[in-house]
């Protein structure tokens, strides 16, 4: 029986996975909290005075509150496969849809042709809890297993300084909605109002990379 031409399909499965803390590990430092917001603008005396000392209390307050255990670890798994399959693009349609099916999805699909052999590259990310199972499901689909690479990275003190920045920009967009509140000079108003966008704008972005950790 003539075996079909040989080729890699690639299926790199990007995953974060927390950890309970076993003995070993040691916990790491708090991370020092510092506010990203860029500095407030001079306002008028009636606005200036005690409002920026006030924040940083609330922030620093916020901020050191709620943080996770530091006994878990937040680790990124990464699978590197390389696979011989029969069919190639029909091995990365079952890999697209085992994604889906495991509530992940497909980042990067492509096919090529070298020599009349095809192959293919796939990228999925799926749940941490379903790491194995797309492993043992996609070397399932293999007639060879020629590489298989699996890495961790440990980025549990990034996520709690995310964390922190996120609180402290939180406390800082609500004190500037109560010198909002407070303004009455056209001027004081736009001040506030710019520096609250820049707020705001740098939260949704603390929050995407904390989404795109979890």
């Amino acid at each position: 029986m003539s075996r079909s031409p040989y080729w890699p399909l690639v299926g790199l499965i990007l995953i974060a996975l927390v950890l309970s803390g076993c003995g070993a590990a040691a916990p790491l430092p708090m991370p020092p909290v510092a506010t990203t917001a860029p500095p407030m603008q001079p306002l008028a005396p009636e606005f200036a005075s005690g409002a920026a000392p006030a924040a940083e209390r609330s922030a620093l307050d916020i901020a050191q509150s709620g943080l996770p255990d530091m006994s878990q670890r937040l680790i990124v798994r990464t699978a590197n496969l390389s696979i011989v399959v029969q069919d190639t693009s029909e091995a990365l349609r079952q890999i697209g849809a085992l994604a889906t099916q495991m509530r992940g999805f497909v980042v990067t699909s492509q096919t090529s042709k070298v020599d009349q052999a095809v192959r293919g590259s796939i990228t999925i990310r799926v749940p941490a809890e379903r790491f194995d199972d797309a492993l043992r499901q996609i070397e399932a689909l293999a007639t060879d297993v020629p590489n298989r690479d699996i890495r961790g990275e440990d980025v549990t003190e990034q996520y709690v300084d995310l964390q922190a920045r996120l609180r402290n920009l939180e406390a800082t967009e609500a004190q500037l909605q109560r010198i909002m509140e407070r303004a009455e000079k056209i001027e004081d108003v736009l001040t506030v109002y710019r520096q609250l966008s820049e707020t705001r704008g740098e939260i949704e972005r603390v929050k995407g990379r904390i989404q795109f950790l979890e």
